[in-house]
């Protein structure tokens, strides 16, 4: 009763925000901003179903440039399998240079089709950055307010996490950082997705232990999205700031029926699979939502660079030496259940 007394009271305006609702009020501002402003439309109300409304279309449109990719690929397969010989732009262990620097196990052909879609298409390779490994990269150019990647991985929503005994030990360590924790308490685990890939050991603990709770193996997303490698954008280091955002987005049931001819192909090119189906009786089923996911949206104009996101690795736990806080308020506020805020110290 008291945690519904104060949830009203906090939407009624009665009872000031907490700190953590504030910078989700601020991450949602921003995000609707950008999309608004690459439509050339004001901010409307800021709400997660208006800002749902401004990402759909492009995010139905970068589907529609992954799925051409996909055809290409499939094709050349094809034409390889039956031995119909090469061109310079195959790929396996014949990648052209351009192939083989994405990263991303697409031939040049279909990267050359998503830039005439889209006008860029992303990369994968060594970073930037001294010491980080690999990195994302925007090839060509695109705005402010852009879905340029999508997050990959395993979802587990609240309702899995409360299944799993001893859940620590399945989510950490977690040395990558590939774990996004969304607002709403779904968690993105795309370790799976991870390049280099994780230690086997590591790798093997997670599955053998998803399948003694279960009695099932862990799922993997059916298709490659060539747009799937979000997550191996890297934090920017001390005196630069990120350039693209992680948002969080649900894909609907009813997005890709107007391609009736391809809404199967489409869905399936989807980079996330829950870690249970979801569950009407464990609360974790929508009749509405396909899919909880994260897309990366640029924060600034883009051009031929390095993707770069905030961590916002928790201030509650050890960081590694090398994460430098781009705002250690808005940390703060992400990871602050506790005391609420004046409404009039944070615009929201």
């Amino acid at each position: 009763m008291a945690r519904f007394l104060a949830w009203a009271g906090r939407q009624l305006g009665v009872v000031p925000p907490r700190p953590r609702e504030v910078q989700q009020n601020l991450d949602l501002r921003r995000a609707t901003d950008l999309a608004a402003g690459l439509v050339g439309q004001d901010s409307p109300r800021v709400d997660g179903a208006e800002l749902h409304a401004l990402l759909t279309p492009q995010v139905q449109r970068l589907f529609a440039a992954a799925l051409e990719a996909d055809r290409i690929q499939v094709e050349r397969r094809h034409r390889y399998d039956e031995g119909a010989g090469r061109d310079p732009d195959d790929f396996g262990g014949h990648l052209s240079r351009r192939a083989a620097s994405s990263g991303t196990g697409f031939p040049a052909a279909a990267l050359r089709r998503v830039e005439e879609l889209l006008g860029f298409h992303v990369a994968v390779q060594e970073s930037s950055i001294a010491g980080a490994g690999r990195g994302l990269f925007l090839k060509g150019r695109t705005k402010a307010g852009t879905v340029i990647a999508l997050y990959p991985g395993t979802v587990l929503l609240p309702g899995h996490i409360m299944q799993i005994p001893n859940v620590f030990d399945f989510l950490y360590p977690d040395d990558g950082h590939f774990l996004f924790s969304r607002y709403d308490g779904a968690l993105i685990d795309a370790r799976g997705a991870a390049q280099p890939p994780l230690a086997p050991d590591e790798d093997a603990f997670r599955r053998h232990l998803h399948s003694h709770l279960f009695s099932e193996p862990m799922p993997t997303p059916a298709r490659d999205n060539i747009f799937g490698v979000g997550h191996l954008s890297n934090h920017p280091p001390a005196g630069s700031a990120p350039n693209a955002m992680m948002v969080g987005y649900d894909f609907e049931s009813s997005m890709f029926r107007a391609s009736a001819d391809d809404a199967e192909s489409l869905a399936s090119l989807i980079p996330n699979a829950y870690f249970r189906p979801p569950s009407l009786i464990r609360g974790t089923y929508s009749p509405t939502v396909m899919m909880q996911s994260v897309i990366l949206l640029a924060t600034r104009d883009l051009e031929d660079e390095e993707v770069l996101t905030d961590y916002r690795l928790s201030p509650n736990q050890e960081r590694p030496a090398w994460y430098a806080p781009v705002d250690s308020e808005e940390e703060l506020r992400r990871w602050n259940e506790q005391a609420p805020v004046a409404s009039s110290s944070v615009e929201t």
